[in-house]
């Protein structure tokens, strides 16, 4: 059954170089025999060539068809095989918190931040829009956000204000504690599982950098490693309750270890 197939198949896709075999044929037997005449032949011969014109075109253009079939079968497989994955690197304070600002705007089901990195410079007016994005999106409430922070000085004051306002339902932070002797930490927030931005720490004097990464794997291991966390994480739910942890540990809370 399969050979059948296949003939049937060959024969379709040559119908027009077979026609002109069987012409060719049909009029070389049809002059010998006497019914066709001298004068009807070069029509005929210009019919053969318009037939064998027609039958190279669509060879050439079966063989196009087929690389580009090849072609798109192949990037398609390369990018299956990447995951379809985008990195972009951007400067913090230039377009960084730019677009970091967009992506919380554009988030449409889970935001997980994690903030164990000292906080960026706070003189800076992107900053600004940055932290509004966060307030709108929180006032929303469409979107589940979950932070974990080293609690610093202005991380707290900005946790008392969102802690005090009863109308955000959606925002659950809690606090990490280190060891002081712990390697510099990175923060990162994760948008709707689907992609990551990584704040990368730099020594004093060279600008810090965002990373934007789009990769179903390496995202899944930054929500695997925020979900570690978490769980080690001590939860906050009021203003008394942070009040009451910077009353009882300042140092650590002003120091952030």
């Amino acid at each position: 059954m399969r050979n059948r197939n296949t003939f049937w198949s060959s024969i379709s896709k040559n119908l027009t170089s077979l026609a002109t075999v069987i012409a060719g044929l049909l009029t070389l037997i049809l002059v010998r025999a006497g019914i066709l005449g001298s004068a009807a032949i070069p029509v005929v011969t210009l019919g053969l060539l318009i037939l064998l014109a027609t039958s190279e075109l669509l060879d050439k253009s079966r063989k196009l068809e087929s690389i580009e079939s090849l072609l798109t079968s192949g990037m398609d497989n390369l990018l299956q095989a990447a995951g379809g994955a985008t990195v972009t690197k951007m400067t913090l304070l230039d377009e960084g918190l730019d677009y970091v600002a967009k992506r919380i705007c554009s988030s449409t089901a889970t935001i997980e931040h994690l903030a164990l990195h000292p906080p960026g410079p706070r003189w800076s007016k992107k900053r600004s829009g940055y932290e509004k994005a966060i307030h709108d999106v929180l006032k929303s409430n469409r979107v589940r956000f979950r932070y974990i922070a080293e609690l610093r000085p202005h991380r707290v004051e900005r946790l008392a204000i969102l802690l005090a306002d009863k109308s955000i339902k959606q925002f659950f932070p809690a606090y990490y504690v280190r060891s002081g002797d712990c390697f510099p930490a990175m923060s990162f927030m994760i948008f709707d599982e689907e992609e990551v931005l990584v704040y990368c720490p730099k020594t004093i004097g060279e600008p810090e950098t965002v990373i934007a990464i789009r990769h179903p794997h390496v995202v899944k291991m930054y929500v695997d490693y925020f979900r570690l966390l978490w769980v080690q994480a001590k939860p906050l739910s009021t203003v008394e309750e942070l009040k009451g942890l910077q009353a009882a540990a300042p140092k650590q809370v002003n120091d952030g270890y």
